[in-house]
Parts: structure tokens; C-alpha cells; sequence
């Protein structure tokens, strides 16, 4: 019974670990996803603004 429970205890820090991975990762793209969204916009008023 204790083996088992062990092993539950095992995956569920697993599954938690992956999880927050995974969160780390998203937050990471989203930044990047806004950054560049940032310097395009940046271009393109320069652009305007040499027109």
C-alpha cells in the first residue's frame, strides 16, 4: 500500500513539475510573440513618419 502510494506521490510531483514547465515556456513564447509585435509596430511608424 505505502509502495503505491509513493508512486502516486511520484507522478503527481512529475505531472506538477512538467506543468509548470510547460507554463514557463508559454509565458517565455508570449513575450517574445509581444516583443516582436512591438518592433514591427516600431518600424512601421518610423515609416510613417519618413513619409
Amino acid at each position: 500500500m505505502s509502495a503505491l502510494l509513493i508512486l502516486l506521490c511520484a507522478v503527481a510531483a512529475l505531472a506538477l513539475l512538467t506543468w509548470q514547465r510547460w507554463r514557463a515556456r508559454e509565458r517565455e513564447h508570449a513575450r517574445q510573440v509581444k516583443d516582436w509585435c512591438a518592433l514591427v509596430t516600431q518600424i512601421q511608424t518610423r515609416r510613417k513618419n519618413h513619409e
